[in-house]
């Protein structure tokens, strides 16, 4: 309804307004967005302090949304000619400061009235237009690390490949680590870090949710 609507996208805004304000202030300490509905069932330090993720200034879960501003296309195996929207999804994301992530920051309070107040849609996009990438995203490629460079007044593309000189680099996690669709494949939350699972966007069905996986 448009009272949850109206809070939502205020509590959205103050979100990315007291992460610039940890990062501003505290130069050295980092920031880690967890919704109250993602289930850590494992210690989460070992997905942000992985070495293959250590140099990345964000290390996200993986979403679909919003897919008119995809990182990435990744092509389903089952589904030759389906191409899967990659997205960084705030339920689970680690940032790591920077003077580029404080640059990246700054970008996105500015940017973010433009997309409905809603931050998550606003790094996606921000990345998507402002920043740039060209290479195919692969998933199940553990080492793959997204590179994204923000130029004075043109937009260069350099994505997941082994490129060094960029501003920005983001690690997307797979979902066998930060688990989305739990009921698709329960085994799966045996191995996973994370679990946060689709639901109606309601307290009864998160709690339904909850139960059903012995959370």
């Amino acid at each position: 309804n448009a009272d949850l609507d109206h809070f939502l996208n205020n509590l959205w805004v103050l979100r990315l307004h007291i992460m610039q304000r940890i990062i501003n202030t505290f130069l050295n300490l980092n920031v880690l967005y967890t919704d109250a509905d993602a289930i850590w069932l494992k210690d989460p330090a070992q997905l942000y302090n992985h070495p293959q993720h250590q140099s990345s200034n964000i290390v996200a879960s993986r979403g679909t949304y919003p897919d008119y501003c995809p990182l990435a296309k990744e092509l389903h195996d089952d589904e030759k000619m389906h191409l899967n929207t990659v997205t960084i999804c705030f339920g689970f994301t680690y940032f790591r400061s920077s003077p580029d992530l404080h640059q990246l920051a700054q970008n996105l309070q500015n940017a973010v009235a433009r997309y409905r107040n809603d931050d998550q849609i606003a790094i996606n996009c921000v990345l998507n237009l402002q920043y740039g990438s060209n290479d195919d995203l692969h998933m199940n490629d553990p080492s793959s690390i997204a590179a994204f460079t923000q130029p004075d007044k043109s937009v260069i593309r350099s994505f997941f490949g082994k490129v060094i000189a960029h501003n920005i680099k983001v690690s997307i996690l797979p979902y066998e680590q930060v688990t989305r669709r739990c009921g698709r494949d329960e085994g799966m939350l045996e191995n996973s870090v994370v679990a946060h699972c689709y639901t109606e966007k309601e307290g009864k069905s998160k709690l339904n949710a909850f139960d059903h996986f012995g959370f």
